[in-house]
């Protein structure tokens, strides 16, 4: 059996626009990323906004990052792979969560065999897919990155180059995929070739 894990945020959802969006809105401000957002608004303040933003139902109407996601993902369905969705999102503290990503994912298109929420995505996924001949993961967050790598999972790691350039080595079983250069598609090409 195969399968290939594709986090949720800032790689199908475009959470980090999404969320700046609404800071914005909502503090009558205008930061330009999310560490900017920390620091101008102060750890509690911003917290606070995080989770009204969480409780408020926007994640049902997020962007789609890419919108021949849903086709690349149907074409791995169709080659045999189980396909999973993944997010660290706090469903356990606001469990709206749950039925607004279920609902996104199906409103774009997307064909899926597990949907999982965890903290630690990096066990959740070792221990649902350690049975598999093949796990690849998709994640843009290196913190999580490292743990699924030392999990022995096979992970696409997709960032900017900017953030590439602090880590030289990467991990053997990690594959940088620059985000600006239509990752989705390279990312499933890849999959299919290495398993033709």
């Amino acid at each position: 059996m195969k399968a290939v894990v594709f986090d949720i945020d800032d790689i199908l959802a475009d959470y980090t626009g999404s969320f700046l969006d609404y800071v914005n809105a909502e503090t009558d401000r205008s930061f330009e990323d999310i560490a900017d957002a920390k620091k101008g608004l102060g750890r509690i303040k911003y917290w606070e906004v995080k989770d009204r933003y969480r409780a408020s139902g926007i994640k049902r109407d997020l962007r789609l990052l890419n919108s021949s996601a849903p086709k690349l993902i149907s074409k791995l369905k169709e080659k045999g792979f189980e396909i999973a969705m993944v997010s660290s999102r706090p469903v356990e503290e606001h469990s709206r969560i749950y039925n607004d990503t279920f609902i996104w994912l199906i409103e774009q298109g997307f064909e899926f065999d597990h949907l999982l929420f965890s903290r630690q995505k990096h066990l959740l996924i070792f221990r649902n897919f350690r049975e598999y001949d093949e796990v690849y993961v998709i994640e843009d967050d290196f913190f999580y990155v490292e743990k699924m790598a030392a999990c022995s999972l096979k992970v696409f790691w997709v960032a900017t180059e900017e953030k590439r350039k602090g880590r030289v080595i990467l991990p053997y079983n990690v594959k940088w995929v620059n985000l600006l250069d239509n990752p989705m598609k390279r990312i499933v090409d890849d999959i299919l070739e290495e398993n033709k």
